[in-house]
């Protein structure tokens, strides 16, 4: 008898466990980048949307005083970027395609020109696939975009007890 409620028990936790691993997935994407103008200067305050190119829905933003934009809980799906910045020409995307928990990173370069014209880029490719990384791995990336991983470095102080020291 004891057996039956220890199992039941037992099961109950791990349904918990289980459940709440489930809720730490997410559903959604989301697109980043930068904004400069032709010269490279980052451009701020311009208005960034994403157009659901299927249900034609809209997400927008503003870029930051760091020129960057972010466009977050975005369905999985295919999207056109447009953006508008006073001073220069609307910048129109092809569109990409995001997929669960991705952060498609879409630098743009706008022209300069009226807001009425129009600038239609067809060669944005596949956006960056990012991973949140740490910031120790950020600043350990080769030229190449490999990841460069760092095993922490370790010192034996004495033979039986060795010891971790941390970065430098």
């Amino acid at each position: 008898m004891r057996s039956k409620s220890l199992n039941k028990y037992l099961l109950v936790v791990l349904f918990l466990m289980n459940s709440f691993g489930l809720w730490a997935q997410g559903t959604s994407a989301s697109i980043t980048g930068s904004l400069r103008d032709p010269s490279g200067a980052l451009i701020v305050g311009s208005t960034v949307a994403a157009v659901s190119v299927d249900s034609g829905r809209i997400w927008s933003t503003v870029s930051n005083a760091d020129g960057i934009y972010t466009v977050t809980a975005l369905p999985p799906g295919r999207y056109t970027i447009k953006v508008q910045a006073s001073g220069f020409k609307s910048l129109v995307t092809n569109a990409i395609t995001l997929d669960v928990n991705q952060v498609a990173r879409v630098d743009l370069t706008v022209e300069l020109g009226a807001t009425a014209d129009t600038v239609s880029v067809t060669g944005v490719g596949a956006p960056a696939r990012h991973r949140d990384l740490s910031t120790r791995q950020r600043r350990h990336r080769h030229h190449d975009g490999e990841l460069a991983l760092e095993r922490p470095k370790l010192r034996a102080t004495n033979a039986s007890r060795p010891r971790r020291d941390l970065l430098r």
